[in-house]
């Protein structure tokens, strides 16, 4: 009879962890096959607040929302006339009511990152708060442009967070009770959905561009990459990227240039001294080709040539494009183009004010 007991407890404790991944691997299936949902018209705290009078609770709390600066909004969850919880949001925010809790998304407009808030409506306890974990900031190396979105809302004991973002878009499941992410997906960005209306000269900071920045950026990856010391006769800096001791590419660049590494692919500009048109350049780490080289489209259109003492320039990639953006004596552009073949698929340009122009 101990015999049995004991086969049992050991036959069970080897089930349980199958079990649990079955059922992780249940969400992941449900997860992968749902396309990208996304109303523009629903999203935002008045179709929040919209959807939750709508809906039948036992006590049904009112939520105020207190509209100021599109970054800065007041709300609150009163029960009765009684307050028993307050947040600050923005224009975006976005919340939905399940039962006795209000799930909350609490993020920034213009970060990649957030989380979800359970409040108790009957007396307003944070029930739990867990991030996000569709972290798109891994697709990006850095940024200085952003805009995000989410939405929210509940199906049966899930919750299903959505979001745009700059750098993609992501759907994710939630457990109701405790808030643990059960699964996500993450979807890529459409080219044809880039809105630049959001983009603006960010605040240039010479200790934040150029080669000496994108070397400190760099040190993570498998890749070695060695500059040239600067010389005064000379801003022109020899760069190479080795792997194991074996060289893959050189090239040489103006130090107000910059590069990015994603995976197997760099990417950098041809930026010599005065240019009408320097290329942006795409290799292969595995095999030291070029993927390809384009010229700009902004650069195309000025036609003038570009000095590099009165350049500024970031590269940032994104999951399937790259922003290249450049601060000059003029003006601010930027130019998306794709990953694959460097096609540019969007631009910008603004006027630059006074006190912001790059100085030699």
């Amino acid at each position: 009879m101990k015999i049995l007991v004991i086969t049992l407890v050991l036959f069970c404790l080897r089930l349980t962890p199958a079990s649990a991944s079955e059922s992780t691997a249940e969400y992941y299936r449900r997860v992968s096959s749902l396309p990208w949902q996304w109303n523009e018209a629903e999203i935002g705290p008045f179709a929040s607040l919209e959807r939750v009078s709508q809906q039948h609770t036992k006590r049904k709390p009112r939520v105020h929302i207190l509209p100021r600066r599109k970054n800065d909004w007041l709300f609150s969850i009163l029960l009765g006339e009684k307050l028993i919880y307050k947040w600050r949001g923005h224009s975006n925010s976005v919340f939905c009511l399940a039962n006795d809790r209000l799930l909350i998304v609490d993020y920034r407009y213009n970060s990649p990152n957030g989380e979800i808030v359970a409040v108790d409506t009957v007396n307003g306890n944070e029930v739990w708060r867990k991030r996000l974990q569709a972290d798109l900031t891994k697709y990006s190396n850095g940024y200085s442009m952003y805009d995000s979105q989410f939405d929210i809302e509940i199906q049966g004991d899930i919750v299903i967070t959505w979001s745009k973002q700059s750098f993609g878009r992501y759907v994710e499941f939630k457990n109701i009770e405790n808030g643990e992410t059960l699964a996500y997906k993450i979807f890529t960005a459409e080219p044809e959905e880039l809105n630049l209306d959001y983009w603006t000269p960010r605040h240039w900071n010479a200790s934040n561009d150029g080669l000496t920045h994108c070397l400190s950026l760099g040190k993570a990856s498998e890749y070695r990459i060695n500059i040239s010391p600067q010389t005064d006769t000379s801003k022109l800096r020899k760069l190479s990227v080795s792997k194991n001791g074996r060289p893959i590419i050189a090239w040489e660049a103006h130090e107000s240039s910059e590069f990015v590494l994603n995976e197997d692919s760099l990417y950098f500009v041809e930026f010599f001294a005065s240019q009408s048109a320097p290329n942006i350049v795409c290799v292969d780490l595995k095999t030291g080709r070029k993927n390809w080289q384009q010229t700009l489209v902004t650069w195309e259109k000025s036609g003038e040539p570009v000095d590099c003492e009165f350049v500024r320039m970031k590269l940032r990639y994104s999951l399937q494009v790259l922003y290249v953006e450049r601060l000059q004596e003029d003006a601010a552009r930027l130019d998306v183009v794709r990953l694959d073949n460097g096609k540019t698929i969007a631009h910008r340009e603004l006027p630059v004010v006074p006190d912001s122009k790059v100085q030699k």
